[in-house]
Formats: C-alpha cells, structure tokens, sequence
C-alpha cells in the first residue's frame, strides 16, 4: 500500500513540474492572443497644484476643466464639447484608470505580459507621464 502511494505521489509531482508549466504558458499565449498584440491603457491623473501654475490657471478654470473630463466606465473617456464643437468627443481604449486607481489595479491588468516576458516572450509596456 505504502509503495503504491509513493508511486501515485511521483505521478503527481511528474505531472506538475512536466505538464502543467507548459500547459500553463501555452493558456497564457492564447490569452495573450485572444487579448491582443497591441492594447492602449489610460490612466487619468488629478490636476494638481503645479499645474495652476504652469497654465496661468485659478481654482475655478481648473474646476470646469475637471467637469469636462468623464469616464463614463471602465474603457472611455469622453470629453465635453468645447463652444465651437457639436458634439461630445468620446475615446474608447482596452482599459481606462481614473484618477483614484491603485498601482495595484494596474498591475493587474499587466501582469500577464509580465509573466509572458519572464517566459522568454517579447514584449513592451509603453509608459509616459
């Protein structure tokens, strides 16, 4: 009984260091796939006091602009339609972090180009700002 345990527990132990690292990378690629090549994240930013400064701006003009800038949900953000403009202009990206968003959040939403990378892949993460 006891050899029939060990032999069961070997099966197992060979199964999970053979079998389901490649398996695991090989989900991880149709996902990656299925995901897409190229993927746009936003994340908004608060105004901040610097930015009173840089822009000759007052707490009210800063005020209004921040009214303009909607994130209707978790993919968009619209902007509110200046004087001479007829509509509304709405921006639709893969995912879209307002201004209370955690590093954490984000990280999730990338960590499986990060895993994809340590596995040897190519990728790029674009970060500006």
């Amino acid at each position: 009984m006891k050899l029939d345990l060990e032999k069961k527990k070997a099966g197992i132990e060979y199964r999970m260091n053979e079998f389901y690292p490649v398996y695991e990378k090989e989900l991880l690629q149709k996902y990656l796939q299925y995901k897409g090549n190229i993927r746009i994240f936003v994340r908004m930013r608060p105004i901040l006091k610097g930015d009173f400064v840089a822009y000759d701006g007052t707490r009210d003009s800063f005020n209004e602009l921040e009214k303009k800038i909607k994130m209707p949900n978790s993919t968009q953000i619209e902007l509110e339609k200046g004087p001479n403009q007829q509509q509304n202009h709405l921006f639709t990206f893969d995912a879209v972090f307002g201004q209370n968003s955690t590093q954490i959040e984000v990280y999730e939403e990338v960590q499986h180009l990060i895993t994809s990378f340590i596995d040897g892949n190519s990728v790029c993460i674009f970060s500006y700002g």
